[in-house]
């Protein structure tokens, strides 16, 4: 027999059913057998950590779980209730504590107690004391150095205590029945409108509602091709990421682009005036690849609409075509639909009104007017909206010269007397009081616009 080999060396295997063929594969000899350049054993290659995929699945998770409105009333009373406490430090353990044993929302119970921030805890605990003093004696004990010498410092830290946790439950209460309440009611007319609006839709979005993995693939996909067009456009790392986060974030959260693309025609030439980094005709391009006639966006912002063309173009979506500038001379003839989405309320009452006037008059027959936007009389929703609006034209994520909110009533109004007729729906992400005004052209006939003229 030859001579075995030294035991630094490993055997290849001499045939299919030897031993070593069997029990040794080729990421084992890459592990083990020396390099070219120095003789030292190659180190397997590091694993990705999981860290950053569990905290993302742990996030999503407590913004979905126990999402129901009675649920998520009672989330806030007791976040309201936990918080009025003067148990300060123990405010997390007893929000994770109560959720869990209760199966509430846990971040929306630690959101809401930290009603007991730095700057109102003070005036809270002032008022508790009060409240619990009324409540066990009927009186005020007063902290002044004449009641600390007459009843001594434990005794009155002690007795402020008490008063202040009888106080605050007194408080909590007092405060969290109502808002409680508040918070299931609105989120059930919001799940109501919700089922209302989903049962009017037709059947492509009935189509996209069960193939929800599908849009989610599309937004993952738009995200990325605006980042690689950031990318391209030699943009900074940090605005990269930034970009990719709120595309993904923006898309999911708001309802409107889940509705546009079951919502606009199958075909023919679609328009989006104020569409940024082109969010809708990108899905449109990514969704239906071989969707016949143009999808146009156009917007002021240089920035974005060239990152667009560049994530168009890594897309290989060669009906896209997005403009920098004004859309409404620019738009042909014949559309099957024009879209003004946020756009509105960034032009003065009579410049609202031209604008719709003009994109009417340029949709074919049984075209479609959209238009997204916050109503005048929105309430607190609409007050958050002009707030966030403000605030992004304050560091110019976007540009406008003012928010001037649209009157509801006019524009429905102004789109019947168009020629339009117009359904109404509210299309808002949480809090916010957006509503969609969607204003079809009967088809009477093809090549019929919206002032009786043809194309």
């Amino acid at each position: 027999m030859p001579d075995s080999a030294p035991s630094s060396t490993l055997q290849p295997p001499r045939g299919e059913g030897s031993v070593a063929a069997t029990c040794i594969d080729e990421s084992d000899l890459a592990r083990t057998s020396p390099t070219a350049d120095d003789g030292r054993l190659q180190r397997p290659p590091p694993q990705a950590e999981p860290g950053a995929s569990r905290l993302r699945s742990l996030w999503k998770h407590l913004l979905k779980e126990h999402r129901h409105p009675n649920r998520m009333g009672i989330a806030v009373f007791v976040g309201i209730v936990i918080g009025a406490t003067p148990l300060y430090g123990f405010h997390l353990l007893l929000c994770l504590a109560v959720a869990t044993v209760f199966r509430l929302n846990k971040l929306t119970v630690y959101l809401v107690a930290n009603i007991s921030n730095p700057l109102v805890a003070p005036i809270l605990l002032a008022v508790e004391v009060m409240i619990g003093e009324w409540l066990l004696h009927g009186t005020v004990v007063w902290l002044d150095p004449e009641n600390i010498k007459t009843l001594g410092l434990a005794t009155v830290a002690y007795r402020f205590f008490v008063s202040a946790f009888v106080g605050s439950l007194a408080l909590g209460v007092a405060l969290g029945t109502p808002l409680g309440l508040a918070t299931t009611l609105w989120l059930r007319r919001k799940r109501d409108a919700t089922t209302a609006l989903a049962e009017t839709t037709s059947s492509a979005e009935e189509a996209l509602a069960r193939s929800d993995a599908r849009f989610r693939a599309a937004t993952k996909s738009v995200a990325d091709a605006l980042h690689r067009g950031a990318q391209q456009l030699g943009q900074g790392h940090f605005r990269r990421t930034f970009l990719l986060h709120y595309t993904n974030t923006k898309i999911s959260m708001d309802p409107v682009y889940r509705h546009l693309v079951s919502l606009l025609p199958e075909e023919g030439t679609v328009v989006d005036i104020g569409t940024g980094f082109g969010f809708v005709p990108l899905l449109l391009a990514e969704l239906y690849p071989d969707r016949p006639g143009q999808v146009l966006g156009f917007d002021y912002d240089e920035t974005k609409v060239h990152t667009g063309q560049a994530a168009a173009s890594a897309l290989d979506a060669s009906f896209v075509r997005l403009e920098v500038g004004d859309a409404v001379d620019r738009v042909p003839e014949n559309a099957v639909a024009i879209c003004l989405i946020d756009v509105l309320h960034y032009l003065d009452q009579d410049a609202q009104e031209a604008l719709v006037s003009r994109c009417a008059k340029r949709l074919s027959s049984g075209g479609m007017l959209v238009v997204r936007d916050m109503p005048k009389k929105g309430g607190v929703g609409s007050l958050l909206t002009q707030l966030g609006e403000s605030f992004a034209m304050r560091f110019r994520l976007n540009r406008g010269k003012g928010v001037t909110p649209v009157d509801s009533l006019q524009l429905r109004n102004l789109m019947e007397s168009l020629g339009l007729e117009v359904s109404e729906h509210p299309m808002a992400t949480g809090p916010l009081a957006d509503r969609l005004w969607v204003g079809s052209i009967p088809d009477h006939g093809r090549g019929t616009t919206a002032n009786g003229g043809t194309g």
